[in-house]
C-alpha cells in the first residue's frame, strides 16, 4: 500500500479553504491511505504486483535518463533533423512509467529512485512545443507524475504542475482555434490526461466541449474518420482513434463516458473504432495510400514502414487493447494482434 506523503503545514494552511464536497474527499483520502491522484489506476496494486517484470530493473539500474529541451520527429524522415536523437530520448518514456507503476505496485523504493530520476531530469530541461505529434509520445511524463508526486518535495510538485498546467491550456488555446485532424485528437489526449491529473475540474469541462466537438466534426455518422477520408489509409484513421481512446479512458477516472457518447450527427467513437474491425481482423484489406502526396508520398517513397501496401491488422492492436477496456468483446480480436496488452493497460487500466 503506497505511505500518503503528509506536509501538516500544507493542510493547516488549506483545510480552511476546503468545501464540504473537498473535505469529504479528504478524509477518505487518509482514511483509505490513498495520495492525490491514486484513483489514475483502477488496478489494484495488489493485482499489479503479480505484473511486475523482476528482470527489468536489473536492465535499467545503470542506466542514465536521455532528457532533451526539444524532441522533433513529425514530418521528418529517417536520419533528418533531430530525428534520430528525439526516438532515442523518448526511450525514457516507457522506462520511467514502468518504473514508477513497479513503485506503486510493491512500495519499494529502488523503483521509486528510477521514477523520480527520470521524471525530474525531464522536467527540469524540456521546453513545450505544443507540436501534438511530437508531445504526445510524452504522455508517460504525466502519468508518471500522477503516480509519484507525493513523494516529491512541495515546491517540485507545484512546479511540475505550472508546467502541466501551461501544457494543457496552451492545447486548449489552439484546439479553440479550428480544425479536426488527427493533430486534434492528439491534442484532446495530452490536455485531457493533464487536466484528469490535476483535478482541474474546469479545464476538463472545457475539454469535454472540445472532444464533442471533435467527433461530430471528424467522425462520420457510420465511423469513418476524417483522416481516413484525406489520406485514404486505415493507418490514420487507427492514428486518429488512439488517442481519443486514451482521453476517453482519462475522462472515465472522472465518472463521464466518452467513448460511447452520440454527437447529434450520429457519429461516436464506439461507432468508430467498430469501423476498423473488419481490418483488424483481416476479413477486410485495403490498400493504404494509394494517391499519397507530400509528406506521406515521401515516406512511402523512402520505404517507411506502413505507408504502402496493405492495412496491416497489427497495426491496431493498441487500438483494440485500449477500446476493450470499453468493449470487453474486443479483447478476442486484440489478443490475436498481440498476444498481451501494454504494459500501463495491464499495470494501470488506461
Amino acid at each position: 500500500m503506497r505511505k500518503l506523503w503528509v506536509n501538516l503545514r500544507e493542510i493547516k494552511l488549506s483545510i480552511a479553504r476546503l468545501s464540504v464536497a473537498s473535505l469529504i474527499l479528504f478524509i477518505l483520502m487518509l482514511s483509505n491511505n490513498f495520495a492525490y491522484g491514486a484513483d489514475w489506476c483502477s488496478v489494484s496494486s495488489v493485482k499489479a504486483r503479480a505484473l511486475i517484470d523482476t528482470n527489468f530493473y536489473s536492465k535499467v539500474k545503470d542506466r542514465s535518463p536521455n532528457p532533451m529541451p526539444e524532441v522533433h520527429s513529425e514530418g521528418t524522415l529517417p536520419h533528418q533533423g533531430i530525428r534520430d536523437e528525439s526516438i532515442k530520448a523518448r526511450q525514457d518514456m516507457p522506462i520511467m512509467l514502468k518504473a514508477a507503476l513497479s513503485w506503486r505496485a510493491t512500495g519499494d523504493n529502488k523503483w521509486l529512485q528510477i521514477a523520480q530520476n527520470y521524471l525530474l531530469s525531464w522536467f527540469s530541461i524540456y521546453k513545450l512545443s505544443f507540436n501534438p505529434i511530437d508531445e504526445d509520445r510524452l504522455l508517460p511524463m504525466v502519468s508518471s507524475f500522477v503516480i509519484i508526486q507525493d513523494t516529491l518535495p512541495l515546491e517540485q510538485q507545484r512546479k511540475i504542475r505550472g508546467i502541466l498546467h501551461r501544457w494543457a491550456s496552451g492545447y486548449i488555446v489552439r484546439m479553440k482555434e479550428g480544425g479536426h485532424s488527427n493533430w486534434q485528437s492528439h491534442r484532446l489526449s495530452i490536455a485531457v490526461a493533464i487536466a484528469v491529473a490535476l483535478n482541474d475540474r474546469e479545464m476538463f469541462s472545457s475539454l469535454r466541449s472540445l472532444f464533442r466537438r471533435q467527433i461530430e466534426k471528424n467522425i462520420n455518422s457510420d465511423g469513418v474518420t476524417y483522416d481516413f477520408r484525406a489520406r485514404h489509409a486505415v493507418h490514420y484513421a487507427v492514428y486518429d482513434l488512439v488517442p481519443l481512446v486514451r482521453a476517453a479512458l482519462a475522462a472515465r477516472t472522472m465518472g463521464e463516458d466518452w467513448y460511447f457518447w452520440r454527437a447529434p450527427n450520429g457519429a461516436s467513437l464506439n461507432k468508430a473504432v467498430d469501423w476498423v474491425i473488419p481490418y483488424a481482423k483481416g476479413t477486410k484489406n485495403h490498400k493504404e495510400f494509394p494517391n499519397a502526396k507530400g509528406f506521406d508520398a515521401a515516406r512511402a517513397k523512402a520505404g517507411v514502414k506502413d505507408f504502402s501496401g496493405n492495412f496491416e491488422p497489427k497495426q491496431a492492436s493498441t487500438l483494440m487493447w485500449l477500446s476493450s477496456q470499453f468493449n470487453p468483446q474486443l479483447a478476442s480480436i486484440a489478443s490475436e494482434l498481440s498476444s498481451t496488452p501494454p504494459f500501463y493497460l495491464k499495470m494501470c487500466g488506461q
